[in-house]
C-alpha cells in the first residue's frame, strides 16, 4: 500500500453541530481537521435513511443495488414486512477489497455491515451499535470476541430506544454514552498501535442515540425543552460530542503523521417533528373517504398499552406485538392500491399494489402508475400542518428518479419528506378531513440528509472542496488514497483529494 488511512465515522452527528462546536472550541480535534485538511457538505438519498445510506458508503451501490433501505422490509411476493439482516445486503465493503489486495485492515463496528470471515485483520460487530445487526458481540477471528470483552467490557447501553423514559433515565444515558466514545478510542489506539495496518476504520454510535433521545435538552425550540431540567444535565449532547472529539484526538495521535484520516458524519439530525406514524391513515382517507373518522378496534388499545405497559414489558412483548400487527397488515394491503411502509421518522414510505409484482395487483404499470403517483403526490402536496398553516409534505420522491438496480422492486415506489420546521400536531386537506393521533415513539430528535466529510493528511491541501461529492465516493476516495482503485459502485474518486496518478491505478474488482 502506497500510503495509510485512518477513517472515522460519527454515526449520525449533525454537521450543524460539529462546525458550532468546532469554532467554538468545543471540538478541537475536529476543528484541527477541518483547518489542515479538505471538507466538503453532501447529502444523503432524498427519502433515504441512515440505513440505506452506511450500505451505500461501504459498497458505493445504491439502495436498488445493494437491497437494503430500512430495518424492516417487505419479502418479495408478500404482503408482510420482516427483519432485514445486515447479512442480505449485497455487494462487498471496500475494505474486503483492500484485504483481498494484501492490506491490513481494523474494521470496529462499521455500521449495519457483516461479519466477513479470512479477513487480513480484525473486524469487530456490535460491540457499541446504536443498531446492532447481531444478538451478541462478533469478531474475526472468532476467538478475539473474548479478549476483547475481558479488556473493555460489553456494550452497557444496548438499545437505547427505550419508551417512558423520566429524568433519572435520561441522566443514566449521558455518563454511559460519554464513557462509551472514551472506550472507543481505547480500542482504536490499542490496535492502531499493536499492528501493523495499512486501514483502520472505527465509528463512534454516541451521537445517534443521543440526538434521538437527549435533543430535547438542547435545543430551546423543542415543545419538550424545559430550561430547569436542561440546566440539569448540562446540555448532554454537547457532553457526548466532546467526549468523541477527544476520542478523534487520540486516534488521530496513534495513527501517525504518515496517516491520512477521513472522518465522515452523518446523517444530520434536528428535533423530530413528524407524520410518519399518520402516514397509512392518510393513504387510507385519500383511497377511500368513507374510512374518514373511523378508527381500528385496535387504536385505543394500542394507545393504553403504550401509556400503562410498563417499558420493560414492552420491550419484551416487541416482537409478538410486530407479529400480530403484521398479520392484520398484510391482509389490508392486500386489498388496497397503495399503503406505507416501515421506514423512520425522516420521511413515509408508499407502495403501489403493483400488478406482476404483488401477489393480488391492483394497479397496472405503466401508464396507470405513472398517473397514480402524480395523484398521490398532487394530494399530498395539499395536505396542510394545521398548527401552523403550511404545507405539511415538502417534498415527494420517486423513488425510480432516484435510484435503480436489482433490488428496486424491494423499495417503497414514493417517499413523502415532512416539512419539519414546526411540530406537527393536527394535519388536514380536503381530500383528507382533519387528522389528529399523537405520536407514539420516543424520539425527541431525529436524521435530516445532512452530512460532512472530510479528508487529511500528508497530500491533502487544505480547504472546502469544490467538486460535488456524494456518499458513493466515498470507498473510491479511501482506495485511491490507498493507491487503488475501486471498479465497484456508482461514484468516484474525489478530484483534488488524490493524486491523479492512484485514480488511474488499475481497478480492484
Amino acid at each position: 500500500m502506497s500510503a495509510r488511512v485512518l477513517y472515522i465515522g460519527l454515526d449520525s452527528a449533525d454537521p450543524e453541530l460539529l462546525f458550532e462546536w468546532s469554532k467554538s472550541g468545543a471540538m478541537p480535534a475536529l476543528g484541527e481537521l477541518l483547518a489542515s485538511g479538505s471538507w466538503a457538505r453532501l447529502k444523503n438519498l432524498p427519502g433515504f435513511g441512515s440505513g440505506a445510506m452506511w450500505p451505500s458508503i461501504a459498497t458505493g451501490l445504491s439502495p436498488a443495488a445493494h437491497g437494503r433501505y430500512f430495518a424492516r422490509q417487505l419479502r418479495q411476493n408478500t404482503y408482510r414486512t420482516t427483519i432485514y439482516r445486515a447479512t442480505e445486503i449485497t455487494g462487498k465493503p471496500f475494505w474486503a477489497h483492500i484485504s483481498e489486495a494484501g492490506g491490513k485492515i481494523g474494521i470496529f463496528d462499521f455500521p449495519h455491515a457483516a461479519l466477513i470471515k479470512g479477513l487480513n485483520g480484525i473486524q469487530v460487530v456490535d460491540w457499541g451499535t446504536h443498531d446492532a445487526s447481531f444478538p451478541n458481540l462478533s469478531t474475526d477471528p472468532p476467538g478475539a470476541a473474548a479478549g476483547f470483552e475481558a479488556d473493555f467490557g460489553a456494550d452497557t447501553i444496548g438499545h437505547c430506544d427505550i419508551p417512558g423514559r423520566d429524568m433519572a433515565s435520561y441522566q443514566r444515558l449521558t455518563a454511559p454514552l460519554v464513557e462509551r466514545a472514551r472506550l472507543r478510542a481505547e480500542m482504536g489506539c490499542r490496535y492502531l498501535g499493536d499492528e501493523d495496518w495499512d486501514f483502520f476504520s472505527t465509528t463512534f454510535h454516541d451521537s445517534h442515540c443521543a440526538a434521538h433521545q437527549l435533543w430535547h435538552f438542547h435545543d430551546p425550540g423543542h415543545p419538550d425543552f424545559e430550561a430547569a431540567a436542561a440546566e440539569r444535565l448540562a446540555d448532554p449532547m454537547k457532553q457526548v460530542y466532546g467526549a468523541m472529539d477527544a476520542g478523534i484526538g487520540r486516534l488521530v495521535e496513534a495513527a501517525g503523521k504518515d496517516a491520512h484520516v477521513v472522518v465522515f458524519a452523518g446523517p444530520g439530525m434536528g428535533p423530530n417533528y413528524t407524520a410518519r406514524h399518520l402516514m397509512d391513515d392518510i393513504l387510507l382517507r385519500l383511497e377511500n373517504p368513507s374510512a374518514r373518522g373511523r378508527r381500528s378496534i385496535m387504536d385505543p388499545l394500542k394507545t393504553a398499552y403504550r401509556k400503562l405497559a410498563p417499558p420493560a414489558l414492552r420491550t419484551r412483548l416487541r416482537a409478538r406485538a410486530d407479529q400480530f400487527d403484521e398479520a392484520s397488515l398484510a391482509r389490508s394491503r392486500s386489498k388496497r392500491r397503495y399503503f406505507a411502509l416501515p421506514h423512520n421518522d425522516i420521511s413515509g414510505a408508499i407502495r403501489i399494489n403493483l400488478v406482476g409484482r404483488e401477489p393480488n395487483g391492483l394497479v397496472e404499470p405503466g401508464p396507470e402508475y405513472d398517473a397514480l403517483c402524480r395523484q398521490l403526490t398532487a394530494d399530498l402536496k395539499e395536505i396542510t400542518n394545521l398548527y401552523t398553516g403550511k404545507a405539511l409534505v415538502d417534498q415527494v420522491i420517486r423513488v425510480d428518479d432516484v435510484c435503480d438496480g436489482a433490488y428496486r422492486r424491494d423499495l417503497p415506489d414514493l417517499f413523502v419528506t415532512w416539512n419539519r420546521r414546526r411540530p406537527i400536531l393536527r394535519i388536514g386537506s380536503p381530500k383528507i378531513g382533519e387528522l389528529s393521533r399523537p405520536y407514539p415513539g420516543n424520539r425527541t430528535g431525529d436524521h435530516n440528509a445532512e452530512c460532512l466529510f472530510i479528508a487529511s493528511g500528508p497530500t491533502i491541501a487544505p480547504g472546502k472542496l469544490e467538486h460535488p461529492v456524494t456518499i458513493f465516493d466515498i470507498a473510491p476516495s479511501i482506495m485511491a488514497l490507498l493507491g487503488m482503485a475501486f471498479a465497484q459502485g456508482e461514484g468516484t474518486a474525489i478530484p483534488g483529494l488524490v493524486p491523479r496518478s492512484a485514480v488511474n491505478n488499475p481497478p480492484v474488482q
